[in-house]
């Protein structure tokens, strides 16, 4: 019997372990966070197309991020997704944007390192859980705790619209990023709920990879 391991490859064992003198089949849970659909080119930089729009109003550590807005085509949907250009700093006025102020929570669950899901703050529209929702829907499926590679929370009650998302780790860790702050890892569920030292108590679900998608 063959299982998917966790990085993509198959291997075969006996499924029958005895636990507690009785034998019982041993399915072992998929973790594949390392799933990367996105396009790339032979270098490994993700294919886009710039679409000379900038949009601002993002804060970030003590400034401002300015943001160019970029499209990326996967099967068949056209995601608009966000590099931050420059920081504007409060302190020393304009700069470059450091490794972890290129990407947010959205990027990094994504597998996204150097973009953000985000909106464009000259339109009203809700942009980054439009294009978040249409990546969760291509590739992942709703689940319980136990068998989920992500988390996400959301502002409403009807959970359309996302505000935080987290990897979580077969130990029932999480990873994740703080806006454009810090990547934190190997958090507790507990700790990873907290925000500015309060609970947050926001519906949230759970998600896998779906079954069909090969790893």
């Amino acid at each position: 019997m063959s299982y998917q391991g966790m990085y993509g490859g198959y291997y075969s064992f006996n499924p029958w372990v005895n636990i507690n003198n009785s034998w019982v089949i041993y399915a072992p849970p998929v973790y594949n966070n390392s799933y990367d659909p996105w396009p790339r080119d032979s270098n490994g930089n993700i294919i886009m197309t710039y679409t000379n729009t900038l949009t601002y109003g993002y804060g970030i550590n003590n400034g401002t991020a300015i943001m160019g807005e970029y499209e990326i085509v996967l099967n068949g949907y056209t995601f608009k997704l966000y590099n931050v250009d420059l920081i504007y700093d409060y302190s020393i006025g304009y700069r470059q944007p450091t490794p972890n102020e290129r990407y947010n929570c959205f990027g990094y669950a994504a597998g996204l390192d150097g973009l953000w899901f985000a909106n464009n703050m000259s339109t009203s529209g809700d942009e980054a859980a439009l294009n978040f929702n249409a990546f969760l829907s291509m590739f992942y499926e709703q689940c319980s705790q136990s068998e989920a590679e992500m988390i996400v929370l959301y502002e409403n009650s009807n959970m359309t619209s996302p505000y935080h998302a987290a990897i979580r780790n077969s130990n029932d860790t999480y990873d994740y990023k703080m806006g454009g702050g810090e990547l934190r890892k190997g958090v507790s569920y507990g700790d990873m709920r907290i925000k500015d030292g309060f609970y947050e108590f926001g519906p949230e679900r759970f998600y896998r990879l779906k079954r069909s998608i090969p790893r």
